[in-house]
């Protein structure tokens, strides 16, 4: 129970910081895509030019927990072909668009779509969490308001 004292106040900023995180976390981010493209071919001829939203899996060969998730995506896959391209990133062979995206361990997904980052996870799913995850963020990318 707050009191009468500096309780309020304390209940008022915890409420305002909520407010503001869920502000900064829930919103989609803008990537500028274009210039991503322009400095990296791959990144141009396998995502930019996609006009549906695309799963980027950051990851490495060596990482357990990538290879867990790339076979839950193998799994998930075919249930989702035309509504969403999954695309995996090796962090090894690129490295700059690992950074550009900010990640920091792996694996880190992505849903990126019309040049915003709608969602992201970090780790490993179990394959019904990824289906769910999948079909949900493919929904809010197809709902998200033209550029």
């Amino acid at each position: 129970m707050l009191d009468q004292g500096t309780g309020p106040l304390k209940y008022l900023a915890i409420t305002l910081g909520l407010v503001v995180l869920y502000q900064y976390f829930g919103e989609e981010k803008k990537i500028d895509a274009q210039a991503i493209a322009s400095r990296d071919p791959w990144f141009e001829r396998h995502i930019y030019g996609e006009g549906g939203p695309v799963l980027l899996k950051f990851g490495a060969e060596w990482c357990g927990p990538c290879r867990s998730l790339d076979a839950n995506l193998r799994a998930v896959e075919p249930m989702f072909r035309g509504r969403i391209k999954v695309v995996r990133v090796d962090v090894g062979e690129h490295p700059e668009l690992a950074q550009t995206f900010g990640v920091r361990s792996i694996p880190h997904s992505f849903v990126i779509y019309q040049g915003r980052i709608v969602e992201q996870r970090r780790g490993s799913m179990e394959i019904e969490t990824l289906r769910q995850w999948i079909a949900q963020v493919s929904e809010k990318a197809y709902r998200m308001s033209p550029r």
